[in-house]
């Protein structure tokens, strides 16, 4: 018999299932903690508002996706960013109304989610030596080059996505990553070259 859900993943549980129908301004911490079987403090041990728990649970699936394909050093860098995106892909159009509303809303939370998520998954590729930034200006700190084109392929990974769910389904991951490899094609973002001897 598998172990009972520890009360983080029943509330994560919860929201993804209420927010699939309702955006989570319309939900109350009330309702979700009844969903998950949970008593209302347990909800406010774990979040202060009910977008804030469905930002932290489309996180915790989006960053157990990069655990999963990208910390490997040893998997091919086009291979490992090909699965990975087809898995985020597959994550998105899972919980597509919640993405279908939240990217349109103003507030911006599912954006922004978004977005950092695909500038920190570059910024560990570029931190584990797998990839360059072509941008050679340093900034005051030395990272401004590894930064700018992380934020720059967040940003147009965002649009992009945008971009794939306004097709009808079923939407061919293909689409995705075609349109993907065409944009950064002119070396926005390359495989850090060799060292030479």
């Amino acid at each position: 018999m598998p172990a009972p859900l520890r009360s983080p993943a029943r509330l994560h549980t919860a929201i993804l299932d209420l927010a699939r129908e309702r955006p989570p301004e319309q939900l109350t911490a009330t309702e979700i903690a009844r969903h998950a079987g949970v008593h209302r403090s347990t909800f406010y041990e774990h979040a202060e508002t009910p977008a804030g728990l469905l930002v932290d649970a489309l996180r915790a699936d989006l960053d157990g996706i990069r655990r999963r394909y990208l910390d490997d050093p040893t998997v091919d860098l086009d291979d490992a960013v090909v699965a990975t995106t087809r898995a985020v892909l597959a994550h998105i159009e899972r919980f597509e109304p919640i993405y279908q509303r939240g990217l349109r809303s103003p507030e911006g939370s599912v954006r922004a989610l978004l977005s950092t998520h695909f500038r920190d998954s570059l910024r560990m590729l570029e931190d584990a030596g797998r990839v360059a930034s072509p941008v050679t200006a340093t900034g005051h700190d030395g990272t401004f080059g590894l930064e700018a084109t992380a934020r720059f392929i967040a940003g147009g990974a965002v649009g992009l996505l945008e971009a794939w769910l306004a097709e009808p389904p079923p939407r061919a991951p293909e689409l995705y990553l075609d349109a993907f490899a065409s944009l950064t094609a002119a070396r926005i973002i390359a495989p850090r070259p060799a060292e030479l001897p």
